[in-house]
């Protein structure tokens, strides 16, 4: 019999290569894209760990700073009560003028009146305010 010159001809050697050599770039190239992504990830984790352990340590000092000044706001209630009046004025003030000084700073110094000399329980006002019922 003779061979058709029309009918191709497979090389089993040849298609394995092709086969092999794809497989190969397609291996190469996954690698390449998840190095790259393996490097944007921590690129990106790097600095907001380093950011999240400053604002942790920060926020730490902060609560501790906060929680002296609860345990030992009867030693300077005028202190307290004054500046939370003051700033709440400022604060009211510069947005809203006088009027919303004089609510802003009555409201603050009122809360730190009750806050001082234990009005109310501290841990029930987010229950109060946001009307959560027992």
């Amino acid at each position: 019999m003779s061979e058709d010159p029309k009918k191709p001809t497979f090389d089993v050697n040849e298609i394995l290569k092709t086969i092999r050599s794809g497989i190969k770039t397609t291996v190469a190239t996954a690698n390449g894209a998840l190095s790259n992504l393996q490097d944007a990830t921590e690129n990106t984790r790097k600095p907001i760990e380093s950011t999240w352990k400053t604002v942790e340590s920060h926020s730490k000092q902060a609560g501790e700073q906060i929680i002296n000044t609860y345990n030992k706001r009867k030693e300077h209630p005028n202190e307290i009560i004054g500046g939370s009046t003051v700033a709440g004025a400022l604060l009211m003030g510069a947005r809203r003028g006088r009027f919303g000084a004089l609510f802003g700073g009555a409201v603050a110094g009122g809360l730190a009146y009750a806050a001082v000399y234990d009005k109310f329980d501290l841990e029930e006002v987010p229950d109060v305010i946001f009307g959560r019922k027992k």
